[in-house]
This record gives structure tokens, sequence and C-alpha cells, in this order.
């Protein structure tokens, strides 16, 4: 079972800027286990959007990832995870281009 949102907040920034829309959001989910309904897995952190007038979109976003292992588990005969909880950071870069039309 997932649980999970995004809040945001955005703003045209006005005519000389280079971008149409900055977007400022929370993201933020919680994966329960359905027979037991103990958290697995949780994911949080910020984004930040940037939409070019020229239409480029720009979105750099950090998340921290919790995950809950009740039991442990191979990976291959040489990997055993033990059960435990883990948490790690991720950030993430993307960029699109314009699409043009032919």
């Amino acid at each position: 079972m997932r649980f999970g949102d995004r809040v945001s907040y955005g703003w045209q920034p006005g005519a000389d800027s280079p971008f149409q829309r900055i977007m400022l959001s929370m993201n933020s989910a919680v994966f329960r286990n359905n027979h037991t309904s103990e958290i697995e897995t949780s994911e949080t952190g910020p984004s930040l959007q940037l939409d070019w007038k020229r239409g480029d979109i720009g979105m750099l976003q950090g998340m921290i990832f919790a995950e809950n292992i009740p039991v442990p588990f191979t990976l291959s005969p040489d990997v055993e995870v033990p059960a435990g909880s883990y948490s790690y950071p991720s950030v993430s870069v993307i960029y699109q281009t314009p699409v043009q039309s032919a």
C-alpha cells in the first residue's frame, strides 16, 4: 500500500526572466506491508523545477530513502542482505530539451 503526495509552490517570474515558471516541491511517499501494515519503504525530499520560455525543462531533486528489511535475502551465492533498517540519499538532475515540430 502506498501513501504519498507532493506539495508545490510555483510562480511566473515576469517578462524579463528567461523562465516561464519556477516550482519548488516537497515530495513524500510511504509504502506499507499489506499484511502487517508495517512501513517497508519511505522516501522524502525537495525538488526544484525550472521551465524556460524556449521550452527546456530542468529539475533537481534530492531524496532520502529508508528501507526496512524484515528478513535477510540472498542476491547471489556470495551476497546476502541482512535484516535491518537502511537509509541512503539520492540526487537526480534531469534536463529536457524543447520539443520541435517538423
